[in-house]
């Protein structure tokens, strides 16, 4: 038995959110394409909550893959704080 099964509705709670971990990783990867769309798109996720750790972490694979180590440590550094 999981962990989760003990707590009512926390299981379907992990699912959704692994669901929305899951479309943000595949839309952004599909952004690799144009980076700047990419950065757009997670601005407005990291402006609407600060505290979404997915989207800093995605922001800082974007910023790697164009080579701006110095920005990707910034992001992954908002995404381990939240």
């Amino acid at each position: 038995m999981s962990a989760f099964a003990r707590v009512p509705g926390l299981e379907a709670l992990m699912a959704a959110v692994n669901s929305v971990k899951t479309g943000a990783g595949a839309y952004v990867t599909n952004l690799y394409l144009d980076p700047a769309k990419a950065r757009e798109w997670l601005a407005r996720a990291t402006g609407t909550n600060p505290k979404f750790a997915p989207a800093w972490s995605l922001l800082g694979d974007v910023e790697r893959y164009e080579g701006n180590a110095e920005a990707a440590d910034a992001a992954y550094s908002k995404a381990i704080a939240h």
